[in-house]
């Protein structure tokens, strides 16, 4: 069960809370891959609350062509509350969308998880396309992606994106190649109700080494 709630405050700032409880293994499909991506976890039976600050002002949720979505929120997982371990997790999401030439997009994202005192399975996984969510580790995660949204003929549209992702214990770890990675990726985007901001995206997506994947998604990816 994951359960979040907020309270605009002013304007497009929103305060809230979340409660998360859960049984689940690395590699979970549908609703329960929505909660490992909203709190970053890999897998364990893990009962948390939190804190959460919202600011939205994008001019469409689904499918947005300007505006800025920032997200910052805290989970303690506490045994009292019948988990099986104990430990913080903050996380910090930001994504920006800039519309430019006719319907063109290009959105940024900006993520970070970092844990204190967090089991194995607590800990931040690498959380981009081409990669396998639980594949690679590390107490702390961070990541800068970049998606280009090209709008082709009436419905239909092109992607072309990349990024790096960094795990880490210390932030000069990123230093190193071998704490770094690399994604890029491309494929076709088709809106299926232009109306209500509802696309599907057919991609490809390479990492390094022989990670790389193909998608069917609907919705972008951030």
């Amino acid at each position: 069960m994951f359960v979040r709630y907020l309270h605009r405050l002013s304007g497009d700032w929103y305060l809230g809370g979340q409660f998360i409880m859960s049984d689940y293994v690395i590699g979970a499909d549908g609703y329960f891959d929505y909660i490992l991506e909203q709190v970053g976890l890999t897998g364990f039976d893990s009962n948390g609350i939190g804190v959460v600050l919202d600011y939205d002002s994008r001019d469409n949720v689904r499918n947005p062509q300007t505006g800025t979505h920032f997200v910052a929120h805290n989970v303690a997982y506490r045994e009292g509350l019948g988990g099986d371990e104990s430990f913080d997790a903050y996380q910090i999401n930001y994504s920006n969308y800039w519309g430019f030439g006719d319907g063109h997009v290009l959105a940024t994202n900006a993520r970070g998880r970092w844990t204190s005192d967090a089991p194995l399975a607590g800990f931040s996984s690498l959380n981009m396309r081409g990669y396998t969510r639980g594949n690679y580790l590390a107490e702390h995660y961070s990541h800068l992606n970049l998606d280009a949204r090209f709008s082709v003929y009436k419905r239909w549209g092109a992607s072309l994106f990349g990024g790096v992702g960094c795990l880490y214990e210390q932030v000069s770890d990123c230093n190193d190649g071998d704490a770094l990675y690399p994604m890029l990726g491309a494929g076709i985007i088709y809106a299926l109700k232009p109306e209500a901001g509802i696309v599907i995206r057919l991609e490809y997506a390479k990492g390094e080494s022989d990670n790389e994947a193909y998608y069917l998604s609907l919705g972008h990816p951030f």
